[in-house]
């Protein structure tokens, strides 16, 4: 919409004389036009603004999806505007697809309690209970059982009193078994999806620690490029993006059990042909070169995630 031709004389908000009529105070930066509006200019005005937003929404939307790498490359060389700003773009994409795990994760499916313990050296993993009438602790030499009716007394137990029973069950008694016990009862009373949303929010913060450390590993691997960090950060800003984006595809997918396991396997290849083009693209090295740091990159960055999902993991059974 055109802007109204410039109206005061005096700044109505700051009080500048503006004997130019410029279009902005050059002191407080207000529009030097009449405040007063009709309802039809209101309505045009916000009608503007909408469609020029939904068009840059589309072509961000469109770049990002059909040509890996492009927005990346074309905002690095100061091709902003025509695009959502890349923060922007990723918070709007990331809490949308938190929302939805979350109102999925409240549907009235059995509850799966996790739980293993420590023994002999034994590393703390994960195995399911199907049966709440008791959980099976698969031991070192031997297999020990907690009942269900013993998890629920075990709320009201001392440290002593529950490692006297964890060393009944050849269990050791130290602090991450009593941990990992305790844990377990809570998650025994209480709502499945009530620890999936704890997990999922401290995921969610960890995701802003990890594409930093994402961009770290790029800058490393393209140190000769003369790239800035901050390229970088971009690069990881719209690929976390695009891999947000594609998980909420693949979770409405998995309402969807027939199709559910071939999409998913479907959108793990993409994301990573995505990956491999994008960084052809916006590195434009040769296929060799790009090839060799991509596998780099998938090997630290996966260790990454297993160590950021392993302490997610944890710190959830902490807090919950």
């Amino acid at each position: 919409m055109p802007l109204a031709p410039p109206t005061y004389e005096v700044c109505p908000n700051c009080a500048t004389p503006l004997p130019d009529r410029p279009n902005y105070c050059p002191t407080c930066g207000q529009q030097n036009r009449e405040l007063r509006v009709s309802f039809r200019d209101l309505i045009g005005e916000y009608l503007g603004s909408a469609f020029n937003v939904d068009a840059k929404a589309a072509r961000t939307f469109r770049d990002l999806l059909g040509r890996p790498g492009h927005m990346i490359r074309a905002f690095n060389e100061g091709k902003r505007v025509r695009y959502v700003p890349p923060v922007r773009l990723y918070l709007f994409v990331s809490a949308l697809f938190f929302l939805l795990t979350a109102l999925l994760s409240t549907d009235d499916r059995p509850r799966r309690t996790p739980i293993r313990f420590q023994s002999d050296g034994d590393s703390i993993g994960i195995t399911t209970m199907q049966d709440l009438d008791s959980v099976e602790l698969p031991l070192r030499g031997n297999d020990a059982v907690f009942l269900q009716s013993e998890l629920a007394q075990i709320a009201g137990y001392s440290n002593e009193q529950l490692d006297s029973l964890l060393s009944a069950k050849s269990a050791e008694p130290t602090f991450l078994n009593r941990l990992m016990v305790r844990r377990a009862v809570r998650l025994l009373h209480a709502e499945q999806h009530s620890f999936v949303d704890q997990f999922f929010q401290i995921i969610s913060v960890a995701m802003f620690f990890l594409m930093p450390i994402f961009a770290f590993w790029l800058w490393l691997l393209y140190r000769r490029s003369s790239r800035y960090y901050f390229e970088h950060l971009i690069f990881a800003i719209y690929f976390h993006s695009l891999v947000f984006l594609l998980m909420i595809v693949q979770a409405g997918v998995e309402l969807i059990p027939a199709i559910g396991e071939l999409i998913n396997a479907l959108i793990g290849l993409l994301i990573l042909v995505y990956l491999l083009l994008a960084l052809k693209q916006a590195y434009q090295q040769g296929w060799g070169r790009t090839v060799a740091k991509f596998f780099l990159l998938l090997m630290v960055y996966g260790l990454t995630l297993l160590v950021s999902f392993a302490v997610s993991g944890f710190m959830s059974l902490l807090i919950f």
